[in-house]
Protein backbone atom coordinates (compact mmCIF):
# COMPACT_ATOMS: atom_id res chain seq x y z
CA UNK A 1 0.00 0.00 0.00
CA UNK A 2 2.99 1.79 0.71
CA UNK A 3 4.50 2.04 -2.53
CA UNK A 4 1.47 2.06 -4.42
CA UNK A 5 0.87 5.41 -2.60
CA UNK A 6 4.00 6.66 -3.27
CA UNK A 7 3.81 5.54 -6.98
CA UNK A 8 0.89 7.20 -7.42
CA UNK A 9 2.27 10.50 -5.64
CA UNK A 10 5.55 9.98 -7.90
CA UNK A 11 3.01 9.79 -11.40
CA UNK A 12 0.97 12.75 -9.67
CA UNK A 13 4.25 15.08 -9.49
CA UNK A 14 5.42 13.91 -13.02
CA UNK A 15 2.07 15.11 -14.60
CA UNK A 16 2.11 18.24 -12.69
CA UNK A 17 5.34 19.24 -13.70
CA UNK A 18 4.39 17.86 -17.37
CA UNK A 19 1.93 20.74 -17.18
CA UNK A 20 4.12 23.23 -16.17
CA UNK A 21 7.35 22.55 -18.84
CA UNK A 22 4.20 22.23 -21.65
CA UNK A 23 2.71 25.44 -20.70
CA UNK A 24 6.29 26.74 -20.23
CA UNK A 25 6.85 25.47 -23.53
CA UNK A 26 3.67 27.09 -25.33
CA UNK A 27 4.56 30.64 -23.46
CA UNK A 28 8.54 30.50 -24.95
CA UNK A 29 6.91 30.02 -28.41
CA UNK A 30 4.09 32.32 -27.94
CA UNK A 31 7.39 35.13 -26.76
CA UNK A 32 9.54 33.90 -29.91
CA UNK A 33 6.44 34.14 -32.64
CA UNK A 34 6.24 37.68 -31.41
CA UNK A 35 9.43 39.42 -32.34
CA UNK A 36 8.72 38.48 -35.59
CA UNK A 37 6.20 41.11 -35.05
CA UNK A 38 8.90 43.75 -34.84
CA UNK A 39 10.49 44.97 -37.80
CA UNK A 40 14.13 44.52 -38.09
CA UNK A 41 15.05 47.83 -38.97
CA UNK A 42 19.00 47.36 -41.14
CA UNK A 43 21.97 50.20 -40.70
CA UNK A 44 20.69 52.67 -42.68
CA UNK A 45 17.30 52.59 -40.57
CA UNK A 46 18.68 52.91 -37.04
CA UNK A 47 20.71 55.68 -37.98
CA UNK A 48 17.80 57.82 -39.50
CA UNK A 49 15.27 56.93 -36.43
CA UNK A 50 18.19 58.04 -34.19
CA UNK A 51 19.35 61.09 -36.11
CA UNK A 52 16.65 62.43 -37.56
CA UNK A 53 15.73 65.25 -35.54
CA UNK A 54 19.49 66.65 -36.66
CA UNK A 55 19.06 65.68 -40.23
CA UNK A 56 16.16 67.94 -40.76
CA UNK A 57 17.25 70.72 -38.76
CA UNK A 58 20.09 71.04 -40.85
CA UNK A 59 18.29 70.05 -43.90
CA UNK A 60 15.52 72.75 -43.30
CA UNK A 61 18.22 75.36 -42.47
CA UNK A 62 19.94 74.44 -46.01
CA UNK A 63 16.67 74.64 -47.84
CA UNK A 64 15.65 78.17 -46.90
CA UNK A 65 18.85 79.63 -47.71
CA UNK A 66 18.54 78.06 -51.27
CA UNK A 67 15.19 79.34 -51.54
CA UNK A 68 17.01 82.94 -50.92
CA UNK A 69 19.70 82.38 -52.72
CA UNK A 70 16.96 81.97 -55.80
CA UNK A 71 15.16 85.04 -54.67
CA UNK A 72 12.27 86.16 -57.02
CA UNK A 73 13.14 82.83 -59.47
CA UNK A 74 11.80 80.35 -56.63
CA UNK A 75 8.61 79.01 -57.22
CA UNK A 76 7.14 77.64 -53.88
CA UNK A 77 5.75 74.38 -55.67
CA UNK A 78 8.92 73.31 -56.99
CA UNK A 79 11.18 71.16 -55.05
CA UNK A 80 14.76 72.62 -54.24
CA UNK A 81 17.19 69.83 -54.96
CA UNK A 82 19.81 69.29 -52.78
CA UNK A 83 22.52 66.51 -52.01
CA UNK A 84 25.74 66.20 -50.05
CA UNK A 85 28.70 64.17 -49.73
CA UNK A 86 30.58 66.15 -46.94
CA UNK A 87 30.63 63.53 -44.36
CA UNK A 88 31.10 66.25 -41.53
CA UNK A 89 27.38 67.45 -42.22
CA UNK A 90 24.10 64.98 -41.23
CA UNK A 91 22.87 64.65 -44.71
CA UNK A 92 26.62 63.54 -46.06
CA UNK A 93 26.57 60.78 -43.34
CA UNK A 94 23.76 59.62 -44.11
CA UNK A 95 24.64 59.35 -47.71
CA UNK A 96 27.51 57.66 -46.59
CA UNK A 97 25.39 55.01 -44.72
CA UNK A 98 23.34 54.30 -47.94
CA UNK A 99 26.34 53.68 -50.10
CA UNK A 100 28.73 52.28 -47.38
CA UNK A 101 28.92 49.21 -49.05
CA UNK A 102 29.16 50.15 -52.64
CA UNK A 103 29.98 53.83 -52.95
CA UNK A 104 28.60 53.89 -56.61
CA UNK A 105 26.15 51.60 -56.40
CA UNK A 106 22.96 54.00 -55.05
CA UNK A 107 22.54 57.87 -55.26
CA UNK A 108 20.74 60.06 -52.48
CA UNK A 109 19.04 63.42 -53.06
CA UNK A 110 16.89 65.70 -50.83
CA UNK A 111 14.13 67.46 -52.11
CA UNK A 112 12.43 70.39 -50.20
CA UNK A 113 8.89 71.68 -51.40
CA UNK A 114 7.40 74.91 -49.61
CA UNK A 115 3.88 74.86 -51.07
CA UNK A 116 3.23 71.00 -49.73
CA UNK A 117 5.92 71.57 -46.74
CA UNK A 118 7.19 68.54 -48.15
CA UNK A 119 10.78 66.62 -47.02
CA UNK A 120 11.80 64.10 -49.25
CA UNK A 121 14.77 61.75 -49.09
CA UNK A 122 15.26 60.22 -52.71
CA UNK A 123 17.12 56.66 -53.10
CA UNK A 124 17.62 55.70 -56.68
CA UNK A 125 20.13 53.49 -58.22
CA UNK A 126 19.70 55.39 -61.36
CA UNK A 127 18.09 52.30 -63.20
CA UNK A 128 20.81 50.75 -62.65
CA UNK A 129 19.99 46.77 -62.75
CA UNK A 130 23.23 45.57 -61.03
CA UNK A 131 21.68 47.49 -57.70
CA UNK A 132 18.65 46.77 -57.88
CA UNK A 133 18.91 43.89 -54.75
CA UNK A 134 20.34 46.98 -52.88
CA UNK A 135 18.07 49.34 -53.57
CA UNK A 136 14.88 47.22 -52.92
CA UNK A 137 16.79 46.00 -49.40
CA UNK A 138 17.57 49.36 -48.22
CA UNK A 139 15.56 51.09 -45.66
CA UNK A 140 12.96 47.91 -45.59
CA UNK A 141 10.93 48.37 -43.78
CA UNK A 142 11.00 52.22 -44.17
CA UNK A 143 10.57 53.46 -40.25
CA UNK A 144 7.89 56.21 -39.28
CA UNK A 145 9.39 59.73 -39.56
CA UNK A 146 8.38 62.74 -38.01
CA UNK A 147 9.85 64.43 -40.65
CA UNK A 148 10.55 63.23 -43.88
CA UNK A 149 9.22 61.06 -46.77
CA UNK A 150 11.21 58.59 -48.50
CA UNK A 151 10.92 58.15 -51.69
CA UNK A 152 13.04 54.95 -53.22
CA UNK A 153 13.35 54.35 -56.83
CA UNK A 154 12.49 57.60 -59.04
CA UNK A 155 8.68 57.11 -59.81
CA UNK A 156 7.46 57.50 -63.39
CA UNK A 157 6.13 61.41 -64.78
CA UNK A 158 2.10 60.32 -65.39
CA UNK A 159 1.63 64.18 -65.85
CA UNK A 160 4.27 64.86 -68.54
CA UNK A 161 2.78 65.43 -72.27
CA UNK A 162 6.12 65.69 -74.38
CA UNK A 163 10.02 64.68 -73.53
CA UNK A 164 11.65 68.21 -74.64
CA UNK A 165 15.45 68.66 -74.34
CA UNK A 166 16.56 65.00 -73.85
CA UNK A 167 16.98 64.56 -77.67
CA UNK A 168 18.24 68.32 -79.11
CA UNK A 169 16.92 67.69 -82.79
CA UNK A 170 13.45 66.55 -81.99
CA UNK A 171 10.50 67.07 -79.47
CA UNK A 172 9.13 63.67 -78.09
CA UNK A 173 5.13 63.45 -78.05
CA UNK A 174 4.38 61.18 -75.01
CA UNK A 175 0.90 60.41 -77.15
CA UNK A 176 2.81 59.68 -79.65
CA UNK A 177 4.71 57.03 -78.06
CA UNK A 178 3.73 53.41 -79.34
CA UNK A 179 4.93 50.44 -77.09
CA UNK A 180 5.24 46.94 -78.42
CA UNK A 181 5.83 44.28 -75.62
CA UNK A 182 6.24 40.68 -75.59
CA UNK A 183 6.65 38.27 -72.66
CA UNK A 184 10.02 36.48 -71.37
CA UNK A 185 9.18 34.34 -68.66
CA UNK A 186 7.73 36.82 -65.62
CA UNK A 187 8.97 39.70 -67.71
CA UNK A 188 8.46 41.93 -70.77
CA UNK A 189 11.12 42.70 -73.72
CA UNK A 190 9.45 46.56 -74.58
CA UNK A 191 10.44 48.49 -77.66
CA UNK A 192 9.12 52.08 -77.97
CA UNK A 193 8.44 53.90 -81.23
CA UNK A 194 8.82 57.08 -81.18
CA UNK A 195 7.41 59.38 -83.33
CA UNK A 196 10.11 61.35 -85.58
CA UNK A 197 13.84 61.30 -86.40
CA UNK A 198 16.91 62.11 -84.56
CA UNK A 199 20.74 61.85 -85.44
CA UNK A 200 21.47 61.47 -81.62
CA UNK A 201 21.48 57.81 -80.35
CA UNK A 202 19.82 56.94 -77.29
CA UNK A 203 22.01 55.63 -74.78
CA UNK A 204 23.85 56.53 -71.12
CA UNK A 205 22.21 59.57 -69.80
CA UNK A 206 19.79 59.79 -72.67
CA UNK A 207 18.30 56.56 -71.78
CA UNK A 208 18.04 57.39 -68.40
CA UNK A 209 16.07 60.42 -69.17
CA UNK A 210 13.28 58.42 -71.15
CA UNK A 211 12.86 55.74 -69.38
CA UNK A 212 12.88 56.81 -65.93
CA UNK A 213 9.91 59.18 -66.77
CA UNK A 214 8.10 57.05 -69.21
CA UNK A 215 7.99 53.52 -67.16
CA UNK A 216 9.73 54.50 -63.36
CA UNK A 217 12.44 52.50 -61.54
CA UNK A 218 10.57 49.98 -59.96
CA UNK A 219 8.87 49.22 -62.63
CA UNK A 220 12.43 48.88 -64.78
CA UNK A 221 14.13 47.15 -62.41
CA UNK A 222 11.97 44.40 -61.63
CA UNK A 223 9.91 43.87 -64.39
CA UNK A 224 11.26 44.66 -67.46
CA UNK A 225 14.15 42.54 -69.53
CA UNK A 226 15.18 44.41 -72.13
CA UNK A 227 14.26 48.26 -73.63
CA UNK A 228 14.68 49.54 -76.60
CA UNK A 229 13.87 52.85 -78.19
CA UNK A 230 13.25 53.24 -82.06
CA UNK A 231 12.50 56.11 -84.27
CA UNK A 232 9.43 55.70 -86.67
CA UNK A 233 8.21 58.05 -89.26
CA UNK A 234 4.63 57.62 -88.60
CA UNK A 235 2.66 56.48 -85.64
CA UNK A 236 2.84 52.51 -85.93
CA UNK A 237 -0.80 51.45 -85.26
CA UNK A 238 -2.56 48.40 -82.96
CA UNK A 239 0.09 48.94 -80.43
CA UNK A 240 0.10 50.06 -76.56
CA UNK A 241 0.34 53.72 -75.51
CA UNK A 242 2.32 54.52 -72.86
CA UNK A 243 -1.01 54.83 -70.56
CA UNK A 244 -1.84 50.98 -71.71
CA UNK A 245 1.19 50.06 -71.16
CA UNK A 246 1.80 51.48 -67.24
CA UNK A 247 -1.48 49.81 -66.78
CA UNK A 248 -0.03 45.70 -68.06
CA UNK A 249 3.37 46.57 -66.44
CA UNK A 250 1.15 47.02 -62.81
CA UNK A 251 1.97 50.82 -62.46
CA UNK A 252 0.36 52.34 -59.78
Amino acid sequence: MIRTATLICFLAFLFSCNQVLSQTIIKTKKLDSSKHLTPKFDHVSLWLIENEDSLYSEFIAKANAALVANGPRAIESEPVDMSSNDESTYMGRFTEEVTKEDSDSLYVSFYYTKSSNLSQICITALLNKKYALALDTILNPIPNLKHFKIQKYLPADTTIDSLNGILPDINIAVKDLRIKMSTVGSLQNIIVYIHGDSKDKINGQTYIELAGPLFGEEIFLKKINSLQFEFCHSIKPGLLTIQEARVKLGYK
